[in-house]
């Protein structure tokens, strides 16, 4: 019995083919079989453990930085001041585009010849002034007047001059163009809205008005012999005032010089003596004497766009008939004390009309000067014995 039946017999199938494969020769030209990476084949020095080894000797990586308190406070500062930013910058940027559609509509829309409206607007305007000037007391002919001269500037101008270039331009017509015989047509510089306004005298009418003025003391007045027409005149010579339109008897109030310039409110029915007056920064008039309209010109002798000043009357000693010089100004808060009283009375009075016009537009106005309801301001001057 040969080994391969004793190993069959003894040890199985096994045994015997590990002998088979064992007995067989291999070829000289057969490779080794190569061990799997990773796999230490029997006999062979130990593999190099290289990934393990690299890893452990990296350098760790360093840990995340943490935020100071104070960092932190500085950051969400500065978040909030950039939310901040944008937030009013998208306001900004809505607020422009909105105003930029509204005015694409206003553009887009018919023009309108609001007359109405712009005369209640001037008119606002002219009584605002007229209490301004005249004091915030004044009541009567005096806001109506600067009403109608505001309605006649809003009419045609109020959509181009500001509020305050027709208050303005009121108060110069009504205190210098139309009391100036000698400018027939004038300007006027609105700065503000940047306008020249053009102003041209029109007709002049006779109507019968209210007046109350305050007759100074030593002064008579006759309210059935005066036409007022509240104008502007130059002395042409040295000129004594009267107290009563006469040169009978001992009348001599004060006097003027050649050359000043004065105003009147109007003449006696004869037109052969001048009522001077001054006018009050509340707009109160005053009847200072009576002057021979021969000595008084109408031609101030001044360029159109000049300033001037009118002149105070001067007092004179009564019993001499001498001039004296002026007292020295008082303080705003002292105010004269003045024996006076004060006159209403009814008479033909000069109406005044006028043409505005600027930018294309233009408004008619008529003033009736002098024609002012002042009797409740006549207690702010106090009454008694003259200083």
């Amino acid at each position: 019995m040969n080994i391969q039946n004793i190993l069959m017999r003894q040890c199985g199938y096994a045994a015997l083919m590990a002998v088979t494969v064992t007995a067989i020769p291999l070829p000289a030209n057969a490779q080794m079989v190569q061990p799997l990476p990773g796999v230490q084949s029997a006999g062979s020095p130990a593999a190099t453990p290289t990934t393990s080894a690299t890893v452990a000797n990296a350098d760790p990586a360093p840990p995340p930085a943490v935020e100071t308190a104070k960092e932190t406070k500085a950051r969400l500062k500065a978040e909030a001041a950039a939310r901040k930013a944008a937030e009013k910058e998208a306001k900004r940027a809505a607020k422009a585009e909105e105003k930029k559609r509204k005015a694409a509509e206003r553009a887009a829309r018919p023009k309108k010849n609001n007359a109405a409206l712009n005369c209640a607007l001037g008119a606002g305007l002219g009584i605002l002034a007229a209490v301004l000037v005249g004091g915030k007391r004044n009541r009567g002919e005096k806001i109506l007047a600067g009403a109608a001269l505001g309605c006649a500037a809003g009419y045609g101008l109020g959509e181009i001059l500001s509020k305050r270039d027709q208050e303005d331009m009121t108060r110069y017509v009504e205190e210098d163009f139309l009391l100036r015989e000698d400018l027939q047509d004038a300007s006027f510089n609105a700065t503000e809205s940047g306008y020249v306004v053009g102003l041209q005298k029109g007709a002049t009418t006779i109507e019968e008005r209210d007046h109350v003025f305050v007759i100074d003391s030593d002064v008579a007045f006759y309210g059935n012999n005066i036409s007022v027409n509240e104008r502007v005149m130059r002395s042409t010579t040295s000129l004594r005032l009267r107290g009563s339109p006469t040169t009978a008897g001992d009348n001599i109030v004060g006097g003027l010089d050649t050359n000043d310039i004065i105003l009147t409110y109007g003449t006696t029915l004869d037109g052969q003596w001048a009522y001077v007056v001054e006018r009050e920064p509340d707009g109160v008039y005053t009847l200072k004497g009576y002057a021979a309209t021969q000595y008084l010109t109408t031609n101030l002798n001044v360029a159109p766009a000049a300033k001037y000043v009118r002149a105070k009357v001067k007092p004179v000693n009564s019993s001499t008939g001498a001039k004296k010089a002026a007292p020295a100004t008082k303080a705003v808060t002292d105010r004269p004390v003045r024996t006076a009283q004060a006159n209403t009375f009814r008479a033909p009075t000069a109406c005044k009309s006028f043409t505005a016009a600027a930018g294309g537009k233009q408004g008619n106005g008529t003033n009736c000067g002098g024609a002012r309801s002042l009797a409740l301001n006549i207690g702010s001057h106090g009454m008694g014995k003259r200083a």
